[in-house]
């Protein structure tokens, strides 16, 4: 017997192709059902990129945030998650020590993202998308403050991975949905 043949792949190997094959066959069906619409397509693949639970739920996603991600009023939350994309991008999460801020923009940010974490859990587990977007709204202006009234790069080491923190939580809240890259 051939010696290749013999070999068993691992579990999560077989699993993980499978799935990446069944999602792969659900971006297709999924962009001709959108007649292939650019701005959907991107949505799709930003969707599929988060590997929802199930194909039901990324049917659901797209279906609802197709009407919500691209209009006007919903631009401030892409802009202002692009930012923190940008400067968290080789900046692995860890604990946020809230006796490390020490501007008032820091606290700010911080509270709305416990506020409105708890909430997104929430909206999530209902699988209410809808809510989750308006959620993220309330981040824009704190996000934004927090970008022009604090230096995220202080010299201070502890700092500056503190704030990277506050970043990284409030990008991987939002990642969990929506790859907001493959969007922008």
């Amino acid at each position: 017997m051939n010696k290749q043949i013999d070999k068993i792949l691992p579990k999560e190997i077989v699993f993980n192709s499978v799935l990446s094959y069944l999602y792969k066959r659900f971006e297709g069906i999924m962009q001709e059902r959108y007649n292939n619409d650019p701005e959907t397509n991107k949505l799709i693949s930003a969707v599929i990129s988060t590997q929802p639970s199930s194909i039901s739920d990324a049917s659901i996603r797209i279906k609802i945030l197709k009407d919500i991600v691209f209009k006007q009023d919903f631009k401030p939350v892409l802009l202002a998650i692009k930012r923190i994309i940008n400067i968290t991008k080789k900046h692995i999460e860890g604990d946020i020590k809230i006796e490390l801020f020490n501007t008032e923009a820091e606290r700010d940010l911080y509270n709305i993202y416990i506020k409105i974490s708890n909430e997104i859990e929430l909206a999530l587990k209902e699988r209410d998308y809808a809510k989750y977007t308006e959620l993220l709204k309330q981040l824009v202006n704190p996000i934004n403050d927090f970008f022009d009234k604090v230096l995220i790069m202080d010299d201070n080491i502890e700092i500056k991975n503190n704030r990277l923190n506050l970043l990284a939580k409030i990008k991987n809240l939002v990642m969990r949905v929506l790859d907001v890259t493959k969007i922008l």
